[in-house]
């Protein structure tokens, strides 16, 4: 049969066989079934009998019938006796034999290994700060309010692309000549009277700076620590350097735990690190490296009582934090100081530092802030001596944020692994040792805890039996000087940190670039290839920012520039923007001498990546700076402080 065939007869007749095949299998389980036993003659409960009998007998002891019985080969009773024979212990005895002694099952306290501050970071700003004045009166509100500006031709407006750069900042001339802070006046004196009719009408000025461009702090009067009266703010050129560092919180709070938790006497709420004080220290680097610097060449700069102080008694309140209240410490994080208009968030930072905008604190007031580390540092000094001579008073819930003498600290579970260690030099014409124009510097820092055993309160003194033998000798010692002197003095210090980068006071000045007009564009072949050449000097719009040390305000200039300009100007009338009111004023006498020399300007060519003939290539401008530093800005990155200082919205640009 050919393969068609057998083909056809399964396509004609393959059911049937399946057919077929159903019907044989299921006649052959139909016999199986009727040729199965029945069970009829047994019941269920038969069956369980007749299952325990087989179990019962798989279960019986068969050995004598399958094993012969076992016949020794050797003579028992000789092995016996053998085995019950004395041994010889002299090859085992030892030379010298154990003693016994009483068992001491307790752990004992030791000293926490403290980690230093990391990653020192310094930068030199200039800014204008609320100062605190019992008169609300200052040098600007005289001047008169800046014209109206003229509209430029309308043209299509580009959106905003990112947000802030960074301010460029250098070195330049002096810095006003005056003798207080940042150049001014001093700590505390007055600078007039400005009453509630004079806000009025300096709030009724033509023009004010962009509200959207306003990232500063909002200034508010503020109460005098000492008397109680009211003060007002008022604007305070002041040029500083901010040091941001970061506070290994997790590696000092394991290490508490390493030296402190499996001893004897462990306290929780006593065991844990509590920060209570730090120090900057700074030294003079313009002449001298680095690594050449000796200790006797650091000189103390600022602590947590004198920062405090500068703020309770100078400083117009503090700008809102931004950092989240876990990645910072009352007892090292400075407050930021109230800058007026400028974005605060560049320079009071670090990179190993979250950074959320955080209102918490706010909801407090001002003197509220203040008054609670004024507190604080009145434990740190009334808390030593009052517990060495057995006096107590402050309860055991009195803490202070964990970070106050005589305080419970706070057990964490998850501890940040950093914490924000910031801090200011402020220039200070009375102050010889203030930070000077010019001169490089360098800093360090080292963070105060209080000593886990030899707490400031002696209460919480733990007992001298749990302590290891070198801290019971340390802790004996402050023992006996606090017997003499009937004070505890309890802190102990990091190591300090490795010194930061250099930095030098900043010049009053700041630039931004701006966009490049359309570039006219001519073609060349050269070697086989089209080049382009523009045919105009390359130039671009600028906005240089200065500050008067005069008025205390910000001098804002548009001005074009090319390619070999010195920025620089000089005009009989100029304006001026009130960092209190956002006012613009007219100034008299506008000089502006940044000592910036442009050297490079691109952009303004057409894209190609799009038919918009308005879409051109974006600015980039290369120049030196008062201090020498290549500095490179672009329209960009500058977009935001450009547009604010040019007062695109009200030229309608």
């Amino acid at each position: 049969m050919d393969t068609d065939a057998i083909k056809q007869f399964f396509v004609k007749h393959g059911e049937k066989v399946v057919l077929g095949v159903v019907a044989a299998f299921s006649a052959v389980l139909i016999y199986l079934g009727i040729a199965q036993e029945p069970y009829d003659a047994k019941t269920p409960d038969q069956l369980q009998t007749e299952a325990q009998q087989v179990r019962t007998q798989i279960d019986d002891d068969h050995t004598a019938a399958i094993l012969d019985e076992r016949q020794p080969t050797f003579d028992i009773v000789s092995r016996t006796e053998k085995a019950q024979s004395p041994v010889n212990d002299l090859p085992y005895k030892l030379v010298n034999t154990w003693i016994r002694t009483e068992e001491d099952s307790s752990i004992r306290r030791q000293d926490p290994k403290l980690s230093a501050p990391e990653n020192l970071i310094a930068q030199g700003m200039t800014s204008i700060l609320a100062r605190r004045s019992f008169e609300a009166e200052y040098s600007m509100l005289e001047l008169e309010p800046a014209d109206e500006l003229e509209k430029v031709e309308e043209r299509p407006k580009r959106r905003p692309r990112g947000r802030r750069n960074q301010m460029m900042m250098g070195g330049g001339d002096g810095y006003g000549g005056g003798d207080g802070y940042g150049g001014g006046d001093g700590y505390g004196e007055d600078m007039g009277m400005m009453d509630e009719s004079m806000m009025a009408s300096s709030s009724s000025a033509n023009r004010k700076f962009p509200t959207a461009a306003d990232f500063g702090m909002k200034p508010q009067n503020t109460t005098s620590i000492r008397n109680e009266l009211t003060q007002y703010p008022v604007p305070q050129t002041t040029r500083y350097i901010c040091g941001t560092g970061a506070m290994p919180h997790e590696a000092v709070y394991r290490a508490f735990e390493a030296a402190l938790k499996d001893a004897t006497g462990y306290e929780p709420r006593r065991d844990v690190p509590q920060y209570i004080d730090f120090e900057v220290q700074r030294a003079d680097v313009t002449e001298k490296p680095v690594d050449q610097l000796t200790d006797e060449d650091w000189i103390l700069v600022t602590n947590r009582e004198q920062s405090t102080m500068t703020y309770g008694q100078v400083w117009s309140g503090f700008a809102p934090e931004i950092v989240p209240e876990e990645f910072r410490d009352i007892a090292f994080t400075t407050w930021m100081p109230p800058v007026l208009l400028d974005d605060y968030s560049k320079f009071g930072m670090h990179p190993q530092i979250p950074l959320v905008v955080d209102d918490s604190e706010n909801e407090k007031s001002i003197e509220e802030q203040i008054a609670e580390e004024q507190e604080a540092q009145l434990k740190l000094k009334i808390g030593g001596a009052g517990a060495a001579a057995g006096y107590d008073e402050m309860s055991m819930e009195d803490g202070y944020s964990g970070s106050s003498y005589g305080s419970f600290g706070v057990v964490e579970e998850d501890p940040a692994e950093f914490k924000l260690v910031r801090f200011f030099d402020f220039e200070n014409g009375r102050n010889e040792n203030s930070p000077k124009p010019g001169r490089k510097y360098v800093y360090r820092v080292r963070i105060g805890l209080q000593d886990p055993n030899f707490p400031i309160r002696a209460s919480l003194q733990p007992e001298l039996k749990t302590l290891s033998p070198d801290v019971f000798a340390r802790v004996s010692v402050l023992l006996d000087k606090a017997e003499q002197t009937g004070e505890r003095v309890s802190k102990i210090w990091t190591d300090w940190s490795e010194p930061s980068n250099p930095a030098m006071l900043a010049d009053l000045n700041s630039i931004y670039a701006g966009p490049v007009p359309e570039k006219r564009m001519q073609k060349f072949q050269l070697g086989g290839r089209t080049v382009s050449v523009a045919r105009d000097a390359a130039k671009t719009k600028m906005v240089i920012r200065g500050i008067d040390p005069r008025y205390n305000g910000f001098i804002p200039v548009w001005q074009d520039v090319s390619e070999g300009t010195v920025v620089a100007l000089k005009q009989e009338t100029g304006e001026i923007v009130d960092p209190i009111t956002g006012d613009v004023m007219k100034l008299p006498e506008a000089t502006i001498n940044t000592q910036t020399t442009v050297i490079g300007i691109d952009g303004g060519e057409k894209l190609s990546i799009v038919d918009d003939d308005e879409m051109v290539r974006p600015s980039q401008v290369l120049y030196f700076d008062g201090d020498g530093q290549l500095r490179v800005g672009g329209e960009v990155s500058d977009q935001e402080e450009y547009r604010a200082w040019s007062f695109a919205e009200d030229r309608d640009l």
